[in-house]
């Protein structure tokens, strides 16, 4: 049987607890401890409590600690990835056929998973899984103009979702540039 005498403990556990559910432990080294966990977003009330070693009991729980996790904020990034011109000069200028961007989903804290949906009304709706943040969408054979889109992050557990629109216009290869003076 353990007795208080009076020292502090310098060894052992320490866990941290959420109601009856143990959500982290860490070990006491020289009296102290250092943990880290990654709680989902939530509300947590979170208490401490020493499971006892050697000649030091164990303590009773802690009086608890509310911590609040919320969700990272994303933002959303368009960047050009054609590679080359999308007009081939020759000697009748025409449409190369494929052009492309990437999508970037950022946040402050991680890396947000998840897919990434783009949808041009007039074309058609791609959706792309990202990797490392990022995501690449390319199309082929799109006449000239002014297309609007849509991107939208499907979000996940640690990131909301998030959505961007804007235009992307390709050119009609066969005008001929005009200098102006």
């Amino acid at each position: 049987m353990a007795t208080d005498t009076g020292e502090a403990p310098s060894f052992g556990n320490v866990e941290i607890v959420q109601g009856t559910t143990i959500v982290a432990t860490a070990p006491l080294i020289d009296g102290r401890y250092d943990l880290s966990f990654n709680p989902l977003p939530s509300t947590y009330n979170l208490a401490a409590r020493y499971t006892g070693a050697g000649k030091w009991a164990h303590s009773d729980l802690s009086t608890p600690v509310v911590h609040v996790v919320t969700v990272a904020p994303t933002t959303m990034t368009i960047v050009a990835s054609t590679a080359g011109s999308v007009c081939e000069h020759k000697s009748s200028p025409r449409f190369n056929g494929t052009w492309g961007f990437g999508v970037i989903v950022a946040a402050a804290f991680g890396t947000p998973t998840g897919t990434v949906t783009v949808s041009f009304p007039q074309l058609r709706t791609d959706t792309e899984t990202l990797f490392k943040g990022d995501v690449s969408f390319f199309y082929r054979a799109v006449h000239p103009g002014t297309y609007a889109f849509t991107a939208t992050y499907s979000g996940d557990a640690g990131h909301p979702s998030n959505q961007i629109a804007g235009t992307i216009t390709i050119p009609d290869c066969h005008q001929r540039a005009t200098a102006h003076r």
